[in-house]
């Protein structure tokens, strides 16, 4: 059988944590500052105030029972922050933030937000507040709010909390926006209770567009009627996720004939907070498919077996072009004469990850990320013997 999915990065990682003498995540920061964000030009001081207080004006009307979400961020960043390497503060620069933020995501909701995943071998030190205002959504003031903090001193945990809760409040907005534009679209009224029924299929269109990352704005009913005749054809899966909506909507929703808006958006709210933890269980089926026809437990598809699947074997996901394989560098060209597929790469590349939202995808789970989950929830520290990393 063959490893288990790992990114390159990761697998850097891992070795280093086992191999070297004292190095956990201290080790991916050898290269000194840059991990650490530390600052030579001195230290900018800021006004101690709580940071909730200064981003809960920010938030809009999202504001309910934010203090125990902030906590519950908190409990789940804990085991990363006591793990990554603080500055001569106690505190987190730039490239660990966003490692810390990464973690947080994929863990809670499987989410890879765009910009905190690592470039290349490690994360860069690029601002993760830049990262946020790029994916825009975030107001200048609360750009300020977190930049001061982060170029002064770094960021603590209850900062980095206030971070991810902003995150959050980003991708509640947008769903809600997705959700209006559903109802625009089936020409219904947000202001008229739905029936069970409708609202199923308004849950029906509010999905299609989502996974098959469709212009909301440049769509009307007669689009909506042919994507719905069209997508199960387009997205073979559909009616597993057809399934996957229903059973949210079935804990969530009142039942009852009078569905409001604002039941709606609780129900969208738990399909965001779940569907990338439910999608990767296609991931496990795609990785079984792939075995099935792993080289001499090398961990490799033969190309044409992969293409022979997608031909006469109904795998339809195995279809991407030989030199789309090379860029996901999933494409093993070591022998030109027996081309072959990675299964590992091509597993956690980007050819299979929904693009869910303007923030994240919604991608293969990397079986590394409990690999690490595990490492800092045992050490609780940057650094540790080789003995004590290798019994975590």
């Amino acid at each position: 059988m063959a490893a288990a999915p790992m990114r390159p990065a990761v697998w850097v990682l891992v070795i280093l944590l086992v191999a070297d003498g004292t190095a956990v995540l201290a080790e991916s920061s050898a290269s000194a500052g840059a991990f650490l964000g530390k600052t030579s030009d001195g230290v900018v001081d800021i006004d101690e105030t709580d940071i909730l207080s200064e981003i809960l004006p920010l938030l809009g009307k999202k504001q309910h029972g934010i203090v125990e979400r902030m906590e519950r961020i908190e409990s789940l960043v804990r085991p990363t922050f006591k793990a990554l390497p603080k500055n001569e503060y106690g505190r987190l620069g730039s490239s660990a933030v966003r490692y810390a933020m990464h973690r947080y995501f994929v863990q809670r909701h499987a989410w890879f937000v765009k910009g905190l995943e690592p470039e290349g071998a490690a994360w860069n030190n690029s601002s993760p507040v830049n990262v946020l205002v790029e994916l825009q959504g975030l107001p200048s003031p609360m750009h300020n709010i977190f930049e001061l903090r982060l170029g002064s001193r770094g960021l603590d945990l209850h900062e980095v909390a206030a971070m991810a809760t902003v995150v959050e409040n980003l991708v509640h907005k947008e769903a809600v926006a997705h959700l209006s534009h559903a109802y625009r679209l089936m020409e219904w009224s947000s202001q008229a209770p739905l029936t069970q029924q409708d609202a199923l299929q308004l849950l029906d269109a509010y999905m299609a567009n989502l996974i098959l990352a469709q212009n909301l704005g440049n769509e009307s009913l007669q689009d909506q009627r042919k994507l719905n005749q069209q997508i199960e054809e387009i997205y073979p899966t559909w009616p597993d996720t057809q399934k996957f909506v229903r059973d949210v909507f079935r804990k969530t929703a009142p039942r009852r004939d009078n569905v409001t808006f604002t039941e709606m958006v609780h129900v969208v709210e738990e399909i965001g907070e779940n569907y990338g933890h439910w999608q990767d269980a296609e991931c496990g089926t795609l990785q079984q498919d792939l075995l099935e026809l792993e080289d001499r437990d090398t961990g490799r598809v033969r190309l044409g077996d992969f293409y022979s699947a997608a031909l006469h074997h109904g795998k339809w996901q195995f279809s991407e072009s030989t030199a789309y394989l090379r860029q996901l560098g999933a494409l093993d060209e070591s022998d030109p004469a027996n081309l072959r597929v990675m299964i590992p790469n091509y597993i956690n590349s980007h050819s299979n990850c929904v693009a869910a939202s303007n923030y994240y995808s919604a991608c293969c789970h990397n079986l590394c990320e409990a690999i690490l989950g595990r490492v800092e929830q045992h050490l609780a520290a940057p650094e540790a013997p080789a003995a004590a990393v290798a019994v975590a």
